[in-house]
């Protein structure tokens, strides 16, 4: 017999972080005797991840949280592609690899686990922007003209007069990325110029790109 008078084979619990003492009383031919026991009752653990997007962009961090239930000494364990990285409630992961990926996180009180899934597509980020004119007038105002890209690893540039002679050149190994307006140490004219450019992305791969823009004085 349990305390309370059941008399059932099987008591159920109902899950709360303390510990309780149970009584189970024996009654038969010979003398009646009471044994107490303490039985350490634990939630189902459940296993929940934060918010992840659906896509992110190469080189970026995601912030991630569990939102589950655990109890007790439970352990929060992260895994990315199935390789474990870390444990705790709270991780970071930077993405340096393109496509698309898993994130699993294992919740386990030492008697029952859950798992949870996210999945998540990593793109790259590149784009080029070529402004149309510049003025090399020394007022401390667009005096340099140069482009910006994102997700850019190298780039070569090429300026061309209207007939077709290069007046400079600069790669991203260079501490000034632009021109100034000058050839040789001379002014360069009024003009249309035509700029070249070889670009290699995050990817590996190579863009080339050809545009006009002016020199206005």
């Amino acid at each position: 017999m349990w305390k309370g008078g059941s008399r059932d084979r099987v008591i159920s619990f109902q899950a709360q972080s303390d510990t309780s003492t149970y009584l189970i009383a024996l009654n038969g031919s010979c003398e009646n005797d009471t044994i107490a026991f303490d039985i350490q009752v634990y939630d189902q653990p459940e296993a929940r991840i934060s918010h992840v997007p659906d896509t992110l962009y190469y080189g970026d961090l995601l912030n991630l949280f569990f939102q589950g239930r655990a109890s007790g000494q439970a352990q929060i364990e992260w895994y990315l592609n199935r390789i474990y990285f870390d444990q705790g409630t709270a991780t970071r992961i930077e993405f340096t690899d393109f496509g698309e990926h898993e994130i699993l996180q294992i919740v386990d009180n030492g008697l029952c686990s859950d798992t949870a899934y996210k999945y998540i597509y990593i793109d790259e980020r590149f784009e080029v922007f070529f402004p149309n004119a510049f003025t090399p007038n020394d007022d401390g105002i667009n005096d340099l003209w140069k482009f910006k890209g994102v997700g850019m690893t190298y780039f070569l540039a090429s300026i061309y007069n209207r007939w077709g002679e290069m007046v400079y050149q600069w790669d991203s190994n260079n501490s000034v990325h632009g021109w100034d307006g000058t050839n040789s140490g001379q002014k360069s004219p009024e003009g249309t110029y035509i700029v070249k450019v070889e670009v290699k992305n995050q990817r590996g791969e190579t863009h080339y790109y050809t545009n006009y823009f002016s020199l206005i004085r």
